[in-house]
């Protein structure tokens, strides 16, 4: 099973972004009791993304990067996602976020699941190629990150086939 809990930025005016710090979760993620349980940080704890990366060495714990790439430049987003993947690659999964956020201007989840796709594609590879650029990772070991994050990384999580 994996538990998923909202980490990070949140839209509305009346959202506590300081309560929504991903290192609060710190407790549960630690509990004996609950070390047979998965638990992904949903929208990768953005602005908290140090603490974030800090939880990811626990054996129990994932991210996803969703709505990130909605309200953050692809370079922002692709800086944050290479700190992860270079700490934990098999915890890192691809997510959109995708939800009608402006129907009244004609764009429903459809829209926001493509513009979002796109950016967060466009995230990851600015990641792998700064990696590649400074020979952290080879081309190989790129294209094996970028199988991990969008599609693998899921897979082995939630027990697709």
């Amino acid at each position: 099973m994996a538990v998923h809990f909202h980490t990070g930025f949140g839209m509305g005016s009346y959202f506590d972004v300081a309560g929504a710090n991903p290192i609060l979760l710190s407790g549960i993620f630690n509990d004996s009791a609950m070390r047979k349980t998965n638990f992904v940080m949903v929208h990768g704890g953005w602005p908290f993304s140090n603490q974030t990366a800090a939880l990811l060495i626990k054996p129990n714990v994932y991210l996803d990067y969703s709505l990130q790439s909605l309200l953050r430049a692809p370079a922002d987003v692709g800086a944050t996602l290479r700190e992860v993947l270079e700490l934990a690659p098999e915890k890192v999964l691809f997510a959109t976020d995708s939800y009608p956020y402006a129907p009244a201007a004609g764009m429903g989840w459809q829209d926001t699941a493509v513009s979002q796709s796109q950016a967060a594609r466009e995230a990851l590879g600015r990641a792998l190629t700064a990696m590649l650029r400074d020979g952290t990772v080879t081309a190989d070991r790129a294209a094996e990150l970028a199988n991990l994050v969008l599609r693998e990384n899921a897979i082995k999580l939630y027990g697709l086939k």
